[in-house]
């Protein structure tokens, strides 16, 4: 009978060993506190896009620009007014100057918003009552300058082919001689469009020739396209 107790502890002890194992506490994750509203993470930020709406792609380290020049690398344009022209020796002798219109024709590449590099072509032309003519052609590789940022002024110079065309218009042959040319001008433009701009360009044009040279100045309005 002194068993009895022994047997019965170790019986109880068994059967309260699940219970036991029950009771004891759950790891339960907890949550984590939230930050204070000063504190909450910012989103990552995206990336500026390519495009700006409406416009062409920007050149890179320009930032947002008001002249279309900033966003391409090309450029056409033309204009139309007039001049004088007049005619010297090599001798110090010079003509009177006379009135009559100007034409010009450009294009080329935008190097830098600030440097353009093109081709440029453009004549003066006086025609008198008699139908006698005079006209002065200059054909130049011409590099433009504009001196201030995001600016529409700009100065230009350029070298290249001259020809001078005497036009008697009657059964004498009309004559041409061709010269080295020389050509300078400033001007202004205005942008009023996304890729439009208008402006004023003035231009002197000077062809030697082996006993002279041929002078014309002239203003544009001109049209020109970025």
């Amino acid at each position: 009978m002194k068993r009895f107790p022994r047997l019965f502890l170790a019986s109880l002890a068994l059967c309260l060993l699940p219970t036991l194992a029950l009771a004891q506490p759950m790891d339960v994750p907890h949550e984590q506190p939230a930050p204070p509203p000063g504190m909450q993470p910012q989103p990552a930020a995206r990336p500026a896009p390519a495009y700006q709406p409406g416009y062409q792609r920007v050149r890179p380290g320009y930032g947002n620009t008001m002249y279309s020049r900033y966003r391409t690398n090309w450029y056409i344009g033309f204009g139309v007014g007039g001049g004088s022209g007049w005619v010297s020796n090599d001798n110090g002798g010079e003509s009177t100057s006379e009135g009559g219109v100007a034409i010009n024709f450009k294009v080329g590449a935008v190097v830098t918003p600030q440097l353009l590099i093109g081709f440029e072509a453009s004549a003066w032309r006086y025609q008198d009552s008699n139908d006698f003519a005079i006209q002065f052609n200059h054909y130049d590789g011409v590099a433009t300058f504009f001196p201030i940022h995001d600016g529409g002024f700009f100065l230009k110079g350029g070298l290249g082919l001259g020809v001078a065309l005497l036009d008697y218009g009657g059964e004498i042959q009309a004559s041409t001689e061709a010269g080295f040319d020389v050509k300078a001008g400033l001007g202004y433009e205005f942008q009023v469009g996304r890729s439009l701009n208008i402006g004023a360009d003035l231009s002197y044009g000077m062809t030697k020739y082996d006993d002279g040279a041929t002078h014309d100045l002239g203003l544009h309005l001109t049209l020109v396209w970025y």
